[in-house]
């Protein structure tokens, strides 16, 4: 198990490991992951280290009260909060769902220098609302988002009403399977999830109010920088599917877009085939990449980025290591110079990005808050019995264990007695 110093670092993880976020979607949590990870440590493609973030009002993270708490902003507060928690310099994201329009949001701060010393890698993009206008809106979240009426559709959402809805979201080709739909249900109601998915549902009105702002920032991001951007995309998905493939090829054909259009998956690649959209995810971050040189705007002082409380947010922090072979391969590839990218690209080069940030000047520090403990699995409410019980019993075992000691597990959550 990793110790942590008393400024919150993980000191045992060395800092050349890349680190890859995972933002998941709606109504689950990250345990929509679950597979793709999996698939990830059997293989040992990627020296990584993952981190699982259950945003505020899913899953095991705190419910919270007011619909603010739960906002797309509020959310890129909390994936920085977490990122300053553990040092990290530089991550890259995989993003599904309400994952998406939450990297939108870190692309539009990218430019005005409100990532803090935390750089944005690469973004692995997932089925999602990037364009909101060609988003369909599903027969749940309409009768959630209803202003007078929503609250009681979201008290009356029984299992059988939830797998009907799910389900009509895979692809004929792989249909939904009954554990997961069985684990949807279970981690929508945990900790009282279900009495506030009206509230959660309004996250929609933000994709309708900013969506301008966020496709231009996506724009701005392809036009500068598109060796950083894959998109996966589902295309029987009925919800953000071929439609939304269209457009990016409209739009971003032209910077030299990457997409993979898999026409038997639907919202959920990462579920239906986790196979290939891991090997996919592996080759695209194993590519040697120097980024380009970014412009960030100097920020005034009394514009300083306000952080939440950490202790209300549940992360499932892992390392993944690579096998030897794997690790020969990219040390003979740097030491012949094949990977270089441009006159001054390496494989060399690209450690060194991953293991040093670039702060930005004219930030006010963030406001201190509470700093919690971090537990084992075994000792937090996101460990082994949150995994199992949404699992089944037995279900998640090969997750938690590790024989090699390839990798460590911690928690970041709260030590109160209620959880």
């Amino acid at each position: 198990r990793s110790r942590s110093s008393s400024s919150g670092a993980l000191t045992s993880i060395p800092a050349s490991y890349q680190t890859v976020t995972f933002l998941h979607g709606y109504p689950t949590c990250s345990y929509d992951f679950y597979p793709l990870i999996r698939r990830l440590l059997d293989t040992r493609q990627i020296v990584a280290r993952l981190l699982l973030i259950d945003m505020l009002g899913f899953g095991d993270s705190d419910k919270g009260k007011g619909e603010a708490r739960c906002s797309i902003q509020q959310h890129a507060n909390v994936v920085q909060s977490i990122w300053d928690k553990f040092d990290i310099t530089q991550s890259h994201l995989v993003v599904h769902g309400v994952g998406v329009s939450v990297a939108q949001e870190l692309l539009t701060r990218e430019p005005k220098g409100r990532l803090d010393s935390c750089q944005l890698g690469k973004i692995i993009w997932l089925n999602g609302s990037v364009f909101h206008d060609l988003y369909r809106t599903p027969k749940l979240q309409q009768a959630l988002m209803r202003p007078l009426t929503g609250w009681i559709a979201a008290r009356s959402l029984s299992a059988q009403s939830l797998a009907s809805e799910l389900a009509s979201w895979f692809s004929k080709q792989r249909p939904a399977s009954k554990q997961f739909l069985s684990d949807a249900y279970t981690s929508l109601r945990h900790r009282k999830g279900k009495q506030i998915q009206h509230k959660l549902c309004k996250f929609m009105k933000e994709q309708a109010r900013y969506r301008y702002v966020w496709q231009g920032a996506l724009e701005l991001a392809m036009r500068a920088d598109p060796a950083r951007m894959l998109f996966i995309w589902g295309m029987q998905d009925p919800l953000a599917g071929s439609q939304i493939a269209a457009e990016l090829h409209n739009r971003y054909d032209k910077y030299g877009l990457k997409i993979h259009e898999h026409w038997d998956l639907g919202h959920w690649p990462h579920v239906e085939d986790p196979e290939r959209v891991a090997d996919a995810i592996a080759v695209f971050l194993l590519e040697p990449y120097v980024p380009r040189e970014r412009v960030q705007q100097r920020v005034n002082s009394q514009d300083g980025v306000e952080r939440t409380d950490l202790s209300r947010v549940s992360v499932l922090n892992g390392v993944l290591r690579s096998s030897i072979q794997l690790q020969r391969r990219r040390l003979a590839s740097d030491a012949d110079g094949s990977v270089s990218d441009g006159p001054t690209g390496s494989g060399a080069m690209e450690e060194q990005r991953l293991s040093s940030g670039t702060a930005v000047e004219g930030l006010k520090a963030p406001r201190t808050n509470s700093v919690p403990q971090i537990q084992t699995p075994t000792e937090g409410r996101f460990g082994c019995r949150s995994i199992r019980e949404l699992s089944g019993a037995g279900g998640s075992e090969a997750l938690m264990e590790d024989p090699e000691g390839a990798r460590d597990l911690l928690l970041l959550g709260d030590t109160g007695a209620g959880r």
